[in-house]
């Protein structure tokens, strides 16, 4: 009980300059309980499966328990406003652990009032790739392949749907308010 209110009270005191509230979250801080579990029921750190209503601030969550927070990744950051997700969300893909862990892909998406809005992407980060984002604009650098690419509005798939191989589009789709509309290109591997 003692552990919990420590965690609390410093929750509530990393307040960024604007006044919002940092949650900052480890794995020791019971991370499983701000995901749903998936359709096998285990938990997936992944911004899809974050739960819908948690209170307003900033969220980071990190690879590593709190004693570790300095030497840790950021996995997950986003946030809620309103107690839904509001603007971008980002995922980091890590290999290693740690200091020596090495970014190894993002998963990008934006959203209001607590729905995909927006452009949702994902990359894999080559050796020596440089990435940069502003508040919703994505910008690639060298080195980066796309993996998916999907238009959203509302939360539904409204525009282009794309997957990608070795940096090339595989598979092409257009969406209007979540329905199939046309395949515009489909490769398939032998």
């Amino acid at each position: 009980m003692k552990k919990i209110s420590l965690i609390i009270i410093f929750h509530f005191l990393c307040f960024n300059f604007f006044g919002q509230i940092t949650f900052l979250i480890c794995l020791d801080d019971s991370i499983n309980s701000y995901f749903k579990l998936n359709e096998r029921f285990t938990n997936i750190y992944d911004i899809d499966y974050l739960k819908d209503s948690l209170p307003d601030g900033i969220y980071i969550f990190y690879d590593v328990k709190r004693k570790n927070i300095k030497k840790g990744n950021i996995m997950i950051k986003g946030e809620y406003k309103n107690g839904v997700k509001e603007g971008l969300f980002e995922k980091n893909f890590f290999v290693g652990s740690g200091k020596k862990s090495i970014i190894k892909g993002q998963h990008l998406c934006t959203f209001k009032n607590g729905l995909k809005h927006g452009i949702d992407q994902e990359y894999n980060f080559g050796k020596g790739s440089k990435y940069q984002h502003t508040k919703n604009e994505f910008h690639l650098a060298n080195n980066i392949q796309l993996n998916t690419y999907a238009e959203y509005q509302f939360g539904k798939l409204n525009g282009l749907f794309m997957y990608f191989s070795n940096g090339h589009p595989i598979r092409i789709y257009i969406y209007e308010n979540d329905i199939l509309k046309t395949k515009l290109l489909e490769i398939y591997a032998d």
